[in-house]
């Protein structure tokens, strides 16, 4: 069978595996492998109908792994397939969808009963290594789906063995997707969105150059993933395929950035960026709402500080990154500081350009101009925000109605003073502070709540609400803050200067 040297071995037309050796493999039975080997090296026929010790080989192996010792499949199994089994030809059969044995035991287990019974069919058959199924997978490739960690790790050590040729081989080869087993482990790995505990260790770190912070992040991660096996025996392996859908994209997609922060470690930074029609990282980045809001916009800041990304590629739709995070910002009123309006800013300022793109619509389904969809998502977030603002401005003018009554050292007994009733800071300048204080603030926020409601109104139009919403926020922050502010410090001022001539 060939190995490294052309095309991966494919079994014969019509060449069925052995029904024995597949039930033996599943649940890495290596005893009962090794019968068959025995018979095989005799050449005695292959054995079709199990015989008693054969079974009691694979109930023992079953019971290893937990499952249930029913043999009654593999007798009849054994029965139905046909009895013309080639002699010499054992590990030459496959399964309707193209497996091997090598294939079978890959996926099935990693326990060292699975990796002893790899090691004997490799020892066997080399070529398997390199065979593929019908899908286009390897062993590699069923090993890296399951997870199973040190059957990988035992896959890329005999493959080793031919020569560094050989091992870049296998990790490099791909299936009818353009999918390596790095896609794989990619896909069942246990990458997750970075928390806010991860960003704080990712970037807030301190002792540590910039240009290590990813790498000592990667580093703390104690799971031993197949990502990192992978990765580790070829740095190179994120840049495959050269055309396709690449490993930092599918993680990405998947919002798995503590794969993302692997591969790109791993690989030094020399990792493909491409994606499915046309698109790259970046654009995943920009689409994926949990990945930005999960460090993605840290990832995306990343991604534009390598000078190997180009800013301006186009997807089959003819928009560059910069079109893209244009589509996700709000049309109407959004919040300044939001990711997308951050991710959006970030590119511009780098001087990422536009596609050739109608920004009028025409023709467009990314269209600047609302639509009646928009308008009514947009109107129902004004509504929702007003309401939100009016619960405040409603308190603050609250608190200072009622503190208004309430001052500080209580009121003069009209028993023992002539002006009976009032307070009894009154006529200072502390005094005149308090009353001028509470007056701006209940003032501007009954403005405010007028405003807030009028804003909240879905009879005016979206134009005059955003009016409204706009310019009374800042009346409840900015300015009353800002008068109440000047208005305490001018009689705070005078009261002290009135004390100190008192003083002289």
């Amino acid at each position: 069978m060939a190995s490294i040297n052309g095309e991966a071995p494919a079994a014969a037309a019509g060449n069925i595996i052995n029904p024995l050796l597949l039930s033996s493999a599943r649940v890495g039975c290596w005893e009962a492998l090794d019968v068959l080997f025995k018979r095989e090296d005799a050449q005695e026929p292959p054995m079709v109908i199990p015989t008693q010790e054969f079974l009691a080989l694979l109930v023992s192996a079953r019971g290893r792994i937990a499952e249930p010792a029913d043999t009654r499949d593999v007798e009849l199994g054994a029965y139905r397939q046909p009895a013309s089994f080639a002699a010499g030809e054992l590990l030459h059969g496959v399964t309707p969808g193209g497996d091997t044995a090598l294939h079978a035991v890959a996926g099935n287990g990693d326990r060292n009963d699975f990796l002893k019974y790899a090691g004997m069919i490799c020892g066997r058959e080399r070529g398997l290594l390199f065979a593929k199924n019908h899908n286009g997978d390897t062993p590699l490739h069923c090993a890296a789906r399951a997870g199973n960690s040190k059957m990988v790790s035992l896959l890329i050590g005999l493959a080793g063995r031919e020569g560094p040729r050989g091992k870049l081989t296998l990790l490099r080869m791909e299936n009818k997707r353009h999918e390596t087993a790095l896609h794989e482990a990619v896909r069942n790995g246990e990458g997750r969105i970075l928390c806010p505990k991860d960003r704080e260790a990712l970037f807030d770190a301190d002792g540590i150059p910039e240009e290590r912070k990813i790498g000592a992040f990667v580093e703390q991660q104690e799971e031993r993933t197949i990502v990192k096996l992978l990765m580790g025996a070829d740095p190179e392996l994120a840049n495959y395929p050269v055309d396709g859908i690449s490993p930092l994209y599918l993680a990405i997609l998947l919002g798995k950035s503590t794969i993302a922060l692997t591969l790109y470690d791993r690989s030094g930074g020399n990792l493909s960026y491409s994606g499915a029609d046309g698109q790259n990282a970046l654009h995943v980045a920009l689409l994926r709402d949990t990945a930005i809001h999960g460090g993605g916009f840290k990832m995306s800041c990343a991604l534009l500080g390598n000078p190997k990304v180009n800013l301006n590629l186009t997807n089959n739709l003819w928009e560059t990154p910069l079109d893209v995070s244009r589509k996700k910002v709000s049309h109407g009123v959004h919040y300044g500081t939001n990711f997308k309006f951050e991710i959006w800013s970030a590119l511009y300022s780098v001087g990422a350009n536009y596609g050739a793109l109608r920004w009028d619509g025409n023709g467009e389904t990314h269209s600047r101009l609302p639509k009646s969809e928009a308008e009514d998502r947009e109107s129902e977030g004004l509504k929702d925000t007003s309401q939100n603002f009016i619960v405040a401005s409603v308190l603050i003018a609250t608190m200072a109605f009622t503190a208004i009554f309430a001052f500080p050292g209580g009121f003069r007994s009209a028993d023992d003073h002539t002006n009976g009733g009032t307070p009894t800071v009154a006529g200072g300048y502390i005094f005149y502070a308090f009353i001028n204080a509470a007056t701006i603030a209940f003032l501007c926020s009954l403005v405010a709540t007028t405003g807030f409601m009028l804003a909240g109104s879905p009879i005016a139009e979206l134009a005059t609400r955003r009016i409204y919403l706009r310019r009374h926020y800042a009346t409840t922050t900015f300015y009353t803050v800002r008068t109440v502010a000047r208005r305490l410090w001018l009689e705070l001022a005078l009261a002290a200067v009135t004390l100190q001539d008192f003083g002289s």
